[in-house]
């Protein structure tokens, strides 16, 4: 089965790859909702953070970012953190 076209034209996915890329994502939603409920049963924090800023704010000493990251980081130890640089437009999105 063929999901996808690629090439100097670029990339699209076949009607099949468009399905199965559909199912994909129900399945890892469905899979994230179940492990957050198996969380919530225990009792813990547990997941994913994802923080996007600018002009490098994050790794200013100073900033009260940063302070309040390290406070989490010690309550809730098992949470893992994504950090992104990036421009306005690209933090801003659609």
């Amino acid at each position: 089965m063929r999901l996808c076209d690629r090439g100097r034209g670029g990339f699209q996915l076949t009607p099949q790859g468009e399905a199965v890329y559909k199912e994909a994502k129900i399945a890892l939603t469905s899979f994230n909702s179940f492990s957050e409920t198996l969380t919530e049963l225990k009792g813990e924090l547990i997941g994913q953070v994802s923080i996007g800023s600018i002009d490098n704010l994050l790794s200013y000493q100073p900033s009260p970012i940063t302070q309040a990251l390290q406070y989490a980081k010690g309550y809730a130890p098992n949470i893992r953190y994504t950090f992104f640089n990036l421009t306005y437009i690209s933090l801003k999105g659609d």
